[in-house]
């Protein structure tokens, strides 16, 4: 979409688009808020490490052997580390702030957790909050992401991505602090759905597995 305008003496818009010019009574902005990839200026681009946003990633075939960084803990990079170290890379997840609600909870879904309790309607942040990612996967039919169990299954977790010199990465002594906040995000929702449950009366399973929190991995240690 390149351009839109109200008509002139009647309802409607006229939308430019790259494949030409169309007209509708009603337009929704439903563009999200990434719509421009950004790699941060962590590691110079003459370093000579392979860098590749999210958006770009295809499958592990697009990467040079050896071992792989993965920046991010939302949706995308868990998904992405994930299905790197099942195809046998070493794979490193760096992890920064998050929330990760449960991907499905007494047998809804958490698309409709989120629409019944209002979860939708929260209000925006205010300019210059701390940006929190969500970190949920809806690989090989939905997963809850653990990421104690990523780190059992091989994958190093790390803190946050600080700087680079000399051909090292710093990461922040975060991880902990990271993991324990993101545990609490996803306990409150359970703790909310549960109420919700018992204040509207409905006949939802009951799912006490939902709480268990495996041991740290030694990484967080």
């Amino acid at each position: 979409v390149r351009s839109v305008e109200r008509l002139v003496g009647r309802p409607g818009f006229r939308v430019e688009t790259s494949d030409g010019v169309i007209e509708a009574r009603s337009v929704v902005a439903a563009t999200g808020a990434f719509q421009h990839p950004v790699i941060p200026a962590v590691v110079p681009g003459d370093a000579g490490a392979m860098q590749i946003h999210s958006s770009a990633y295809r499958n592990p075939g697009q990467l040079p052997e050896g071992a792989v960084l993965v920046v991010g803990s939302g949706s995308s990079g868990v998904q992405i580390a994930d299905e790197l170290q099942r195809a046998g890379r070493r794979v490193y997840l760096s992890v920064g702030p998050h929330d990760r609600p449960p991907r499905a909870y007494r047998e809804r879904d958490f698309c409709w957790w989120l629409g019944v309790l209002g979860k939708w309607d929260a209000q925006a942040p205010a300019p210059g909050t701390e940006h929190v990612t969500i970190a949920v996967s809806g690989a090989r039919g939905g997963q809850t992401i653990d990421f104690r169990r990523l780190a059992a299954q091989g994958i190093m977790l790390v803190g946050r991505t600080e700087s680079y010199k000399d051909g090292v990465l710093t990461f922040a002594s975060d991880l902990a602090k990271n993991i324990a906040r993101g545990d609490a995000n996803y306990m409150s929702v359970l703790d909310e759905a549960d109420a919700y449950v018992a204040r509207n009366g409905l006949d939802l399973p009951e799912e006490p597995a939902a709480r268990e929190i495996g041991p740290d991995p030694q990484c967080m240690t």
